[in-house]
């Protein structure tokens, strides 16, 4: 059996991220971050495993930083 996949709101991944429902839309808009449209003029929805691969793309580890 297959498992059900649970797309996640826009204002979820802010709170999972620390970052402003804003900044989502942002990226999302822009592109960098994929994302769904349920239905014609239906909400937009994120595939959590997109959402894993963004953030392996895009997030800079802590002591990275450090070395800059």
């Amino acid at each position: 059996m297959s498992e059900t996949l649970q797309l996640l709101k826009p204002d979820d991944v802010a709170r999972q991220l620390g970052v402003s429902r804003v900044t989502v839309y942002r990226r999302i808009w822009d592109g960098s971050l994929p994302a769904v449209r349920i239905g014609e003029n239906g909400p937009l929805r994120v595939d959590p495993r997109a959402l894993e691969r963004w953030l392996e793309e895009h997030v800079v580890p802590a002591d990275m930083e450090e070395r800059r």
